[in-house]
């Protein structure tokens, strides 16, 4: 056999693969369900590895900022034009940024030792929705009235505007929104009866619609006013009359 025959069964033994590198690489896409959550909200973030090479590629390392290490989570290996896609549950903690940026950085690598990296980012505004509210007695009225004057305060103190309810005694404010800041003043009458007069509010509050989140912040406060002095006034409970005195 001539050097020139040997040559060309050489060539036919090794595979045409081995001839050439791997084209293309990895894309890496993070999303996250929502733009904006408060602290304590669980949040879903996908990540998703494409392979756009034209051979296998092998998983070294999948690491995020604020989820840690993902590597266990993920398909060893993708062959070329393959999808690995994973979900992850956070819940935003009080100590997080604002915004929260999270940070996820794939590498693979090859047959050939060639390395392939990709990274995406997923940001969430962190919310501090948050509010006081408190209800105290001014006084009882000058008869001839039988009520005695509370005042409602309520105080947006977080960082977002909410939907505001309000619940329990006659006579409390229609829903409605506070902007950060913004304090609400009402006042309430109550009846004096068996010697006091009490008032009882229950508030809730939401984030406004655009958000798309279900949260609700929520409390209550009740206080009470002594009416000694203040004249009898009699109160129906449906067929039962009953008669108080201070």
């Amino acid at each position: 056999m001539s050097r020139l025959s040997c040559l060309a069964v050489l060539l036919i033994a090794v595979p045409a693969c081995a001839l050439a590198q791997c084209t293309g690489g990895i894309a890496v896409v993070k999303d996250v369900n929502v733009t904006a959550a408060p602290v304590g909200y669980e949040v879903v973030y996908t990540i998703q590895v494409s392979n756009n090479s034209d051979c296998s590629v092998y998983l070294v390392d999948m690491d995020d900022s604020v989820l840690g290490d993902l590597t266990e989570f993920f398909e060893p290996e993708l062959p070329p034009g393959a999808l690995d896609v994973r979900e992850f549950h956070y819940t935003i903690q009080a100590g997080d940024p604002d915004p929260l940026e999270n940070t996820v950085i794939a590498l693979y690598t090859d047959d050939f030792g060639s390395d392939y990296m990709d990274t995406d980012i997923a940001t969430v505004d962190v919310l501090h929705p948050s509010f006081t509210i408190t209800v105290d007695c001014l006084g009882v009225l000058p008869p001839p009235s039988t009520d005695a004057e509370f005042e409602l305060v309520v105080s947006n103190t977080g960082d977002v505007a909410l939907n505001f309810v309000f619940m329990g005694c006659p006579g409390l404010p229609e829903p409605q929104r506070l902007v950060p800041g913004e304090v609400l003043v009402h006042t309430l009458l109550a009846p004096c009866y068996g010697g006091e007069a009490c008032v009882y509010v229950y508030a809730g509050a939401t984030l406004p619609p655009g958000y798309g989140l279900d949260f609700i912040l929520e409390t209550g406060v009740q206080d009470c006013c002594s009416c000694e002095g203040a004249p009898v006034e009699e109160e129906s409970w449906g067929t039962i009359k009953a008669l108080y005195r201070s």
